[in-house]
Formats: structure tokens, C-alpha cells, sequence
């Protein structure tokens, strides 16, 4: 019997190039622990992505392009990103971008990937965060407003994680509602679920009776943890055990400890510093509540 091969096209899923900042751990931030578990879930899910980033990154996988370090200069970091775009652009079908400034040099890098569709994930408002931080002039602010505008104006389509993002999407920088997506992050159950929460307070030396409020946050002004701490001393009037853990660490670090003592909060308040993976998954257990100023 003669075999007959079956003429139909097969489909092939959509390769994407994920351009972000850094690799996480190497790089610390939620834009990073983002980006490597998207990447690592696309893989899971047989997707053929691909990305760029700037280095280091340790354990990345090998279809991970991450040269330059960001101590380099921006011009240095900018013509690595841009060799990374050359070399990923045979094989992608769609620019995926997670930090503005760094998508710029990875899409004039490349001639295919400027035809390519771009779809952003916005993160957050670099300029205005830049300038809640204190860390530029304001014609140093004006600039990175203009590079963001022009990533955000070149996409075609937007994911947000909130609602409240995708409204700064569309009246700080001019994208149509149409076209930004709220779409809520994921979370690892297989890591984040619940367990012993009397074990996890004994582990971080919290009392067990007591009332506790979870932050996780980079300790730098943006982060609205100094309002945060003047609130928790009007709620110590109401429940005197309640206790705030603040996970994380940074360069507000000594600002937020002075202004604990000058409030008299004491233990009322309490800086675990930088945790790992396990101790975070603790650090959730223990407390009642996560709160994110």
C-alpha cells in the first residue's frame, strides 16, 4: 500500500524575544523575578522564547543572551543589548519587552526586528519613579519620559498587572485603552501555599498570638514605606501587639530604622533585611496580612 503524507501546514507557536533588565537573582527587583518566571513558564509550555538582558546571570539558560554588567556604560550596555537583538532576530517572530530604555538599542539593532510586533509589559513609570527616588534632574526625567513614550507609542499591544497601570498607560502616555491588557500575575502555589504558621513565626521569632503585616519592598523612597510606618504607630494605639515585618533592604534602610525609633514603635516594627526563597515563603506564612504601599 502506497503511504500518502499529509499535506496540511503544520503550526508553529509564536517564538517571542523577551527584552527586559536583568536576571534575577543577579539582579534584584520584581521586574526581574518577573521576567525569569515568565521565560521559564514559556519554556514549560513549549514556547521557543528567546531573551536579552544585561548581565550577569549566573544560571542562565542557553537561550538567554546577557552581556555587558550594569556597571558598565550606557553606551557599552546599549551596543551589547543591540548585538543580543541581531543575534536572537532569525529566530523570533515578536519583540516582548519588559523595560523600556533596553528595547530601544535591541530594536535598532536589528532591521527584521524594527518590522517585528512589540508588546510591552509596563512595570511601572520609570521617569516618575526616577524622579520620586530624588535620582535625576528634571531635564534627565524629561528624556526618559520621551524614550518610554516612544517604546510605548511603537507597541501594539500592552499587559499590565493592575488597573491602576494601565490608566497611567493611557493618560501619561497617550496608548489606547484597546490596546492594554490587565492581566494579573501568577503565582508558584507549588512555593506559596498555605502552612504552619505557628512554625513560621517561630523560625522569624515573631510572637504567636500577635496581629503581623507583611511588606516586601526595596527600601528606597518610591516605596511609600516611610507612610506606611507612620500609620503603623497610629495602629499600635488600637492593637499594641500587632507587629510589621519589612522584608527587603536598600538605601532608605537607615532613614525607616531612625524614624521607627523616634516613633517608639521598638519591636513593633521589625527589618528582616534581604531573605531567601525559603525564608520569604516563611515570611508569608507568619503574617496575616501582605501589605504593598
Amino acid at each position: 500500500m502506497k503511504r500518502v503524507e499529509d499535506s496540511r501546514p503544520v503550526e508553529r507557536r509564536v517564538r517571542p524575544l523577551l527584552v527586559g533588565m536583568g536576571w534575577f537573582p543577579d539582579q534584584p527587583g520584581g521586574l526581574n523575578r518577573f521576567l525569569r518566571g515568565l521565560l521559564e513558564a514559556l519554556r514549560t509550555d513549549g514556547v521557543e522564547a528567546r531573551a536579552a538582558v544585561v548581565g550577569p546571570a549566573a544560571d542562565g539558560p542557553p537561550h538567554l543572551q546577557a552581556r555587558a554588567r550594569h556597571r558598565s556604560p550606557a553606551i557599552l550596555r546599549a551596543s551589547s543589548l543591540g548585538r543580543s537583538g541581531r543575534k536572537a532576530a532569525p529566530d523570533v517572530d515578536v519583540v516582548d519587552a519588559h523595560f523600556a530604555p533596553y528595547t530601544i538599542p535591541v530594536l535598532l539593532g536589528s532591521r527584521r526586528l524594527r518590522h517585528l510586533p512589540l508588546v510591552v509589559h509596563f512595570h511601572g513609570p520609570w521617569a516618575d519613579e526616577v524622579r520620586a527616588d530624588g535620582e535625576g534632574r528634571e531635564w534627565v526625567i524629561d528624556v526618559k519620559r520621551a524614550v518610554e513614550r516612544a517604546v510605548y507609542r511603537r507597541a501594539q499591544q500592552a499587559v499590565v498587572l493592575t488597573a491602576a497601570f494601565k490608566r497611567i498607560l493611557v493618560e501619561t502616555y497617550g496608548m489606547s485603552p484597546w490596546d492594554v491588557h490587565v492581566i494579573a500575575p501568577g503565582v508558584d502555589l507549588e512555593r506559596f501555599r498555605p502552612g504552619d504558621r505557628l512554625a513560621a513565626r517561630r523560625q522569624l521569632g515573631v510572637d504567636t498570638g500577635a496581629w503581623v503585616a507583611l511588606s516586601v519592598r526595596r527600601l528606597v523612597p518610591r516605596m511609600g514605606l516611610e507612610t506606611l510606618v507612620e500609620a503603623w504607630a497610629k495602629l499600635r494605639e488600637e492593637d499594641p501587639g500587632a507587629v510589621l515585618l519589612i522584608a527587603g533592604d536598600g538605601p532608605s534602610r537607615p532613614t525607616l530604622e531612625y524614624r521607627v525609633h523616634e516613633l517608639g514603635l521598638g519591636s513593633a516594627v521589625r527589618f528582616l533585611g534581604p531573605v531567601s526563597d525559603e525564608e520569604l515563603e516563611a515570611a508569608y506564612r507568619a503574617a496575616d496580612v501582605s501589605v504593598v504601599p
